[in-house]
């Protein structure tokens, strides 16, 4: 597959080798995969290039633990302990979502984590029985 996208000139953190200072490299990507990293690579016609001087091109993060439910909750409630905030949170009778709130949450949320740097999350995504259907829209 060729190139349709180079990153120039990146410093690229491989976190299992120990580096004062991360190696500049060029990141080649063809379609949706990392074809490959490596010095000074050619650029062919139509290519799209991409500046990374002076940025550091990192492994996605990963993030084993979030809460799409949360999402649509931020800067609703003051600041408190976890075991107050557990008891408006996160209700007894917390109700059932309609899919369109579960989708924008969702959406939302993947925004925020892409943005982030996080490119993989288990989602603890329900706070009441587990419907077939809401993991379908998640």
């Amino acid at each position: 597959m060729n190139p349709t996208l180079i990153v120039r000139g990146a410093r690229v953190l491989d976190p299992l080798v120990a580096q004062p200072r991360p190696p500049v490299r060029d990141i080649v990507i063809s379609g949706d995969r990392i074809a490959s990293v490596a010095e000074n690579v050619p650029v062919a016609a139509g290519v799209k290039i991409v500046d990374g001087k002076d940025m550091l091109a990192i492994p996605g993060l990963v993030s084993a633990h979030y809460h799409s439910h949360d999402t649509l909750l931020k800067g609703c409630f003051a600041p408190m302990p976890l075991e107050a905030w557990l008891l408006h949170a996160v209700p007894l009778n917390y109700p059932q979502r309609s899919r369109e709130e579960v989708r924008a949450r969702v959406l939302i949320g993947a925004l925020e984590a892409l943005k982030s740097g996080i490119t993989t999350l288990q989602d603890m995504a329900t706070v009441h029985p587990f419907d077939p259907g809401e993991v379908d829209t998640i």
